[in-house]
């Protein structure tokens, strides 16, 4: 990536005036203007208006309004407003007013609705001035502005209507005292609701808008209601001189309010008139009468038959459009479940395996919420090829300003790019180039974060704006990856085909030049000509130097060699001692094709024959089935050793369970799952209670929750939430402390809690340390013992900052690692680097606790496995996941003959070796937190006098670890 003053050098040439138009800087007044007429565009009423760039600047003479100008489109509204305000108050007066008139003593100047109305005449007047001066649009599309026509095409349409409309028909009865007169024009002034018709009309281009329709078409309704509820009235007033049955006088009685014939002023009041006729027109169109006000003469029953039906009319048209308008608010759902129903079929109709079929659902998924299921390109490939371009120029456009490779290119060399690009979208974990794909594209990272793996190792990480591929100008045939690509978040890339960028190159060989000179690929799949930068350390511990030369990458491959000729050295001096008894069956070694049933060997594990996953037919026990009988060949019946299991336990590390979403881990390498990791968890427990042969008891070795619930105040609740899980478990589970319980809780509080299973241990003379070092052993049967050991006893976790043990570890590890942040390694190599922060060590009172606890097991030729949450043996884990004084706990070890195993989690790669000096297994468990969703990661342990068996599920690799060494060949399998 380009530096800060790169980058403001290269958007200081991008804001040059020699730049392209889409690239420079939009000028205040055209922002303005683009406001304005996007505002215009909204605003106007007028269904005509041609888009912006098929219009020419009409030529006008004086006078003429452009019917697309913001003031016709402000007029327009006027217009409405007053238009609405005749339709709700011209019924209103006309009938429920009649009867004032003979009651004027001033004339209508007195009343103010008769002077709303004389403006609204006044108003509409001009109206049909300004469109005698208003542009239209011929059926040519064409903008007409000459005033002859202009005139012509107003006369031939809305002009009688509008003119008809704005007659002021109550200056015509001014200081008139006739009550007929007033009648009959006030009926007139009922032309004014023509006016709805154009504006009906206008408002139809807002139909493409559900919620506009809906509030239409409720507006409409009430409207009707409005307006019949007026001719209610005017056949009731006009009723009751000849009749007493009317809907009137049966209102008069129920309130109390009788007619006097002397009186015009009595019986009801306006108000109450006007609301009971609005509520019976009401429940009359939604067909939900209520028979309080009701029909009585022959005239009322007539105008209720016709106000049912066009109720029913209405009912069905309005609320049909209702049901449309919610129909097209979910088609986007249906189309959803249509198409993932469609995706399900194809998975079951192909049996596509369960990791593949997760990524294919995942993948719809979230591609659906980021297309919401439209495909972009087949929308695309409906609009001309000169407009395909312009989008395409817009759509990567991000891509053409920031990458200075197309910088200085010209517009048309960048439309041929533009369409020439191809967005790629990959989701968390998919590959983008497989090892040995033909380089055939460039890609450009537009968003998202990918990963380039060799060999299992990640040795680089790349992001937005980073290139991959390879210089396609160097080559003449397109080269072979290296490694594999693999995408860790949500990803958007640009990918243009290497046969494609050439083409356009040849037809302009001046920026051709240009482009391949300032061209700078990030990493180069074809031989690594281009090493990744110091935060793209190969190394997943990165130190502090940061070393990304050629140098560092040699000294990563001699590391990998010396480990490897350590396994081999190992297998080999096993596989000779074999060779001494001709009838023990060839075993081979770790690094062999046979071994290849489990997971591979995490770098820097040493493997030995006893490392070697069986074969189906070497009997290895099933967690759901019974322990393996001698009749299957496994062994020897006549053999002194015993088939049947002395006892089995279950084993887990690094559930590290949190609410929240996926992330990383510390050098954001590695997908952490941190939701997922309680579905495996009851995986886990699910295949325990299942099993033939439950198991005597439960490991959990540390990191039981996340620390990232400390930051969201959720420790308690997640940690209530594993123990729920744990709590159906078929047999006791015993808890190991890691740093992540200390990262949620003090040393004070674990000794209160539930993961505090040290009252289970045993009561004998060699008891728990004083103290607070949670630390104990137990008998799972007569001649075993197990030692749970607490790998922070020296540690700043878990600690007070003033207490003493704080001070001291904190000085121990300040002198072996000068870093600020204490999570970082040393900078030096070697087992150095578990000097850090989030690791521990043991004290001298734990070491002599220890030191006494098998001295008696050797006094009772027990056998002991220990476990703790670090492992020791640096061959069994990477350097930094070592306890501080690892080599102290491997001496001890050494000096006592009944440690058959130390089991340990932490290194969530998992690991294994068996120390040559004192046969010691060490097993490093692999972590649930760092196991995809789909696979597992535990074990179920079977214990025999002579061996024990780990039967692994998913992650979890199968193992034979035979307690005698060397191995005697009758007991090889």
């Amino acid at each position: 990536m380009s530096s800060p003053a790169v980058m403001k050098r290269e958007g200081a040439a991008l804001m040059s005036p020699q730049s392209l138009d889409f690239l420079g800087p939009a000028k205040v007044k055209k922002q303005t203007q683009k406001v304005t007429e996007k505002v215009t565009q909204i605003l106007s009423l007028e269904s005509d208006v041609l888009p912006k760039y098929k219009l020419q600047l009409p030529e006008t003479t004086w006078w003429i309004l452009l019917h697309y100008s913001p003031f016709k489109a402000f007029w327009d509204w006027i217009i409405l407003f007053l238009v609405l305000y005749t339709a709700v108050f011209t019924p209103y007066s006309a009938a429920f007013l009649l009867d004032e008139h003979g009651d004027r003593a001033c004339g209508y100047t007195c009343d103010p609705l008769i002077v709303v109305d004389v403006m609204v005449d006044v108003l509409f007047i001009v109206d049909i001035v300004i469109n005698f001066r208003t542009s239209y649009v011929n059926h040519n599309d064409e903008v007409v502005t000459g005033p002859g026509r202009v005139a012509k095409h107003y006369i031939t349409g809305w002009f009688a209507i509008d003119l008809f409309a704005a007659i002021p028909f109550d200056l015509l009865i001014f200081r008139s005292g006739s009550d007929e007169m007033a009648t009959f024009i006030g009926l007139l002034k009922t032309a004014r609701l023509l006016r709805l018709v154009r504006v009906a009309r206008k408002l139809d281009r807002y139909s493409e808008y559900g919620a506009a329709v809906l509030f239409l078409l409720m507006c409409t309704f009430a409207l009707i209601a409005h307006w019949l509820a007026c001719l209610w009235y005017a056949i009731g007033f006009l009723e009751r001189p000849y009749t007493e049955t009317g809907w009137l006088d049966n209102l008069a009685q129920q309130l109390g309010k009788m007619y006097n014939d002397s009186d015009s002023r009595s019986g009801p009041s306006i108000k109450d008139k006007y609301v009971t006729a609005l509520y019976f027109t009401f429940s009359s169109l939604t067909s939900v009468g209520f028979g309080n006000v009701s029909p009585n003469t022959n005239s009322e029953k007539i105008f209720s038959i016709c106000v049912m039906v066009i109720g029913s009319l209405m009912y069905a048209s309005i609320f049909g459009n209702v049901s449309a308008i919610i129909q097209r608010l979910y088609s986007g759902t249906t189309r959803y479940h249509t198409q993932m129903l469609r995706v399900k079929e194809f998975i079951r109709f192909h049996q596509i395996p369960g990791g593949l079929r997760l990524r294919l659902e995942e993948y719809f998924q979230h591609a659906w919420s980021y297309t919401n299921g439209i495909d972009m390109n087949a929308v695309l490939k409906g609009f001309p090829e000169c407009l395909q371009a312009d989008i395409c120029l817009h759509l990567n456009r991000s891509l053409l300003q920031n990458c200075k490779a197309f910088h200085g290119g010209s517009q048309a060399c960048l439309r041929a790019l533009a369409m020439r690009f191809e967005t790629v979208h990959a989701p968390p974990g998919d590959i983008l180039i497989h090892y040995g794909d033909a380089l055939d594209s460039l890609f450009f990272i537009s968003r998202g974060s990918i990963q380039v793996v060799t060999d299992d190792v990640v040795v680089a990480i790349l992001e937005k704006n980073d290139i991959f591929g390879e210089p396609i100008h160097l080559h003449d045939e397109p080269g072979k990856s290296s490694s594999d690509v693999q995408a860790i978040t949500y990803c958007d890339l640009h990918r243009i085909l290497r046969e494609d960028l050439l083409e356009v190159l040849d037809n302009y060989p001046d920026f051709a030049n240009n482009f391949w000179t300032n061209l700078e690929i990030t990493l180069d799949l074809r031989c690594f000509s281009s090493l990744p930068r110091s935060s793209r350390s190969p190394n997943p511990y990165p130190n502090t130097a940061g070393d990304t030369d050629l140098g560092s990458r040699l000294e990563v491959l001699q590391s990998q060699l010396n480990r490897l000729e350590t396994r081999m050295a190992a297998d080999i001096t096993v596989i000779l001692q074999i060779l001494q008894g001709p009838t023990a069956p060839p075993v081979p070694p770790a690094y062999s094709t046979l071994s290849s049933i489990g997971p591979p060997m995490p770098s820097g594990a040493s493997a030995s024959p006893c490392t070697v996953v069986p074969s189906p037919s070497a009997g290895f026990p099933s967690p759901c089935t019974s322990p393996p009988n001698p009749s299957n060949g496994a062994h020897d019946p006549s053999s002194s050793v015993m088939n049947t299991p002395l006892f089995t336990f279950g084993v887990i590390a690094d559930i590290q369970y949190a609410d929240i979403a996926d992330g990383f881990n510390y050098t954001r390498t590695r997908r952490r799952y941190y939701r997922s990791s309680l579905n495996l968890l009851r995986n886990a427990r699910e295949s325990w209670s299942r099993a033939a042969v439950k198991p005597s008891f439960i490991l959990q070795l540390g990191d039981i929750i996340d620390g990232f619930n400390k930051q969201h105040d959720s420790s308690d609740q997640a940690l209530d939430t594993v123990m729920r899980e744990l709590s159906t478990s078929p047999a006791e589970v015993h808890h190991v402390w890691g740093n992540h319980e200390f990262y949620n809780f003090s040393r004070d509080t674990l000794m209160k809690s539930k993961l505090n299973s040290a009252p289970h241990c045993d009561s004998g003379s060699a008891g728990p340390p004083t103290g607070d070092i949670y630390a104990y052993h137990f008998n799972p049967a007569p001649t075993f013992r197990i030692v749970v050991l607490d790998a922070y006893d020296v540690s700043i976790l878990g600690r007070t900052v003033s207490s003493v043990q704080y001070n001291n570890a904190l000085n121990i590890l300040k002198e072996h690692n000068s870093n600020e942040d204490l999570n970082h390694p040393p900078a030096e190599e070697g087992i150095e680097r578990k000097f850090v922060k989030f690791n521990g060590g043991f004290s001298r009172d734990q070491l002599n606790w220890l030191d006494g606890v098998l001295s008696q097991s050797d006094k009772n030729e027990e056998r002991v496995i220990i476990v703790s949450h670090l492992p020791v043996h640096p061959l069994s884990t990477e350097p930094i996941c070592l306890a501080w004084n690892s080599e102290d706990l491997l001496a001890l070890i050494g000096a006592h003959g009944c440690v058959v195993c130390f089991m340990a989690g932490h290194d969530h790669d998992g690991g294994y070796h068996r120390d040559r000096d004192s046969g010691v297994h060490h097993i490093t468990l692999e972590g649930v937190i760092e196991t995809p969703p789909e696979s597992d990661a535990f074990g179920t342990v079977w214990v025999y006098e002579d061996r024990m068996v780990l039967k692994g599920s998913g992650r979890t690799a199968d193992r034979l670890l035979l307690f005698t060494w060397p191995p005697d060949e009758t007991q090889i399998t």
